[in-house]
């Protein structure tokens, strides 16, 4: 709801997005997120936040834990595990603060517990940044279509499918060293992957997978062509994504996402045909 400073043109609508910073507001935000999840709950989930903390001081931090402070779960005066947290987290760069709530998310149970996922997703739309939570993974994706999309796949595939969007997934998200070339080749084996189970053949190519199973699922032959020239993309000198490169790979990030996202709405698409026609994977 846009406030009187907002209607009257004084401050702006919205903000420009954030790519590689995170303001005042943003950082104030996401440590609300993690007090009301986490330090709030020290006392009742203690179990499960002793090996956060644990966690946190030893495997993040590298600290020795014979070092490690008590948690006092409020900013006081006095050397303790909150004051510590707290203030790592306000001094460090933008990059260092997705580190830490990245690793705070897929290093605990309070993810499966509570709405930790929409409550940082929710923080980051409202303050125009441009990454999201994908599978515990922070991307740089602000269509809510296409993290549904991805996380329907990676929620839904068999295993080995699984796999390789979460390795897609992976390499996409890396903000030290994205690997967009074997992202892209990681979701194409995805989808060449359920296409080989559903066509009970694991020797097959995607081109002869869909063709042996497009008349038992009814996949439509624009859809067949499309892929196949999707997968001919993947294979083509130029990317050197499923053979080695001759020259540097232009692939960049645009193109891996739309590989990510595209391959999991196929997929999701396959899944739900395989269910239509009673299939079982």
């Amino acid at each position: 709801m846009a406030l009187f400073s907002q209607r009257k043109g004084i401050k702006p609508l919205q903000k420009e997005l954030q790519i590689e910073s995170i303001d005042l507001d943003l950082k104030n935000k996401l440590w609300t997120v993690l007090c009301r999840y986490y330090w709030n709950n020290h006392e009742i989930y203690v179990q499960e936040f002793n090996d956060l903390k644990y966690a946190l001081w030893v495997q993040y931090f590298k600290k020795a834990i014979d070092k490690m402070p008590k948690f006092l779960s409020e900013f006081r005066s006095g050397d303790d595990c909150y004051n510590f947290f707290r203030n790592y987290f306000f001094a460090c760069k933008w990059n260092e603060e997705f580190d830490f709530i990245e690793f705070i998310v897929k290093n605990s149970d309070f993810a499966e517990m509570f709405p930790v996922v929409s409550a940082f997703n929710s923080a980051l739309e409202e303050e125009s940044s441009a990454y999201r939570f994908v599978d515990k993974e922070i991307v740089q994706i602000t269509d809510r279509h296409e993290i549904e999309t991805i996380e329907e796949a990676i929620n839904e595939s068999p295993e080995g499918v699984r796999t390789h969007f979460q390795s897609a997934l992976s390499m996409l998200a890396d903000r030290n060293k994205p690997d967009y070339r074997n992202s892209i080749k990681e979701s194409i084996s995805a989808v060449e992957g359920l296409c080989k189970r559903i066509a009970n053949n694991p020797k097959a190519t995607l081109s002869d997978a869909l063709k042996r199973i497009k008349d038992n699922i009814n996949i439509h032959p624009a859809l067949e062509n499309g892929f196949n020239n999707i997968y001919g993309y993947t294979s083509s000198k130029e990317t050197g994504i499923r053979h080695a490169m001759m020259e540097q790979s232009t692939v960049k990030f645009t193109d891996a996402k739309f590989m990510l996202s595209a391959c999991s709405a196929f997929v999701n698409y396959l899944l739900g045909k395989c269910a239509e026609n009673d299939i079982k994977l």
